[in-house]
């Protein structure tokens, strides 16, 4: 067990939280920390963690909460008005992700301000670790998805998704156990008609109080593919990682003969027996892409 997760408890959670899917976040101008509304993004994302510790402790009077920022580079909570409850994680480096410290000991994720995938053109701000596809044995994950593949490594479920309407359409349709609270309508990618403050907060606290509920009652499902041999595919395309930085992968990673790269999709795929290595490997290209093209 990870040093981080040594405290005893009948039941630990991690809350994982994106921007782009916040309550009242519609584009760049509140998801970049650039941006003239980020300081204000930044509060409806404590607004939107706040509402689901509330939940978790309602249903669980005696539970472990650890929140992971996990937007950008992992600075975006306040913890002077985070709930005092839980414990806030924040920062990267090559070994941790969106859903890290997450093992056997968690009974259960939830995802706070999560967005919907890449080819999905409707979804406020939506992309998936700035490629275009990733699929395992032909099922197509988001980054809900590909949160639930890590987790699924320990046995742990995704419980909770908040986001858009198309978010959590796209959670309900990889993880359909899953509890989903919408806090806005997408518009398009960079425009959003999104809940009041309150009323989203009623509903975070409300679904949260029901995922943990559900869950000790009858534990979730965790993603787990039971195939023998797991098969992915990472399709790139030109908008997010440039045909050039592709071609850096190809050269680094061609001494390993698992990879197969097709240069007319811009797409990689690779096989293998581990769920945990299937993940590894796409962690490894994710990084060496984006290294690639800064």
């Amino acid at each position: 067990m990870n040093s981080i997760n040594s405290m005893n408890s009948m039941n630990r959670y991690l809350i994982s939280v994106d921007i782009e899917g916040i309550t009242g976040v519609a584009n760049r101008e509140f998801s970049s920390s650039n941006g003239s509304r980020y300081s204000l993004a930044c509060y409806f994302m404590i607004c939107d963690v706040n509402a689901v510790i509330k939940g978790i402790f309602s249903a669980d009077k005696n539970p472990i909460v650890i929140v992971r920022d996990a937007h950008g580079k992992a600075v975006n909570l306040d913890l002077a008005k985070l709930d005092s409850r839980a414990q806030l994680l924040q920062g990267w480096d090559s070994s941790t992700n969106m859903v890290y410290p997450v093992d056997d000991s968690y009974s259960g994720v939830f995802l706070v301000g999560y967005h919907s995938g890449a080819t999905n053109l409707r979804g406020v701000l939506s992309h998936t670790y700035g490629v275009r596809s990733v699929k395992i044995n032909g099922m197509s994950l988001t980054e809900t998805g590909i949160a639930a593949w890590y987790a699924g490594h320990y046995n742990v479920p995704i419980i909770f998704c908040s986001g858009d309407d198309q978010a959590v359409i796209e959670a309900k349709e990889q993880l359909p156990q899953i509890e989903i609270v919408e806090v806005k309508k997408s518009i398009n990618r960079h425009s959003s008609l999104s809940l009041s403050l309150d009323e989203a907060t009623k509903k975070l606290e409300a679904g949260a109080f029901n995922a943990v509920k559900r869950n000790i009652e009858k534990k979730l499902p965790p993603l787990i593919f039971k195939e023998k041999l797991l098969k992915v595919i990472i399709e790139f395309e030109g908008n997010s990682y440039l045909p050039n930085a592709f071609q850096d992968l190809m050269d680094i990673l061609s001494f390993d003969l698992n990879y197969k790269f097709n240069n007319e999709n811009l797409s990689v795929e690779y096989q293998t027996s581990s769920q945990l290595e299937a993940y590894q490997r796409f962690a490894l290209i994710t990084k060496l892409a984006s290294a690639f093209v800064e």
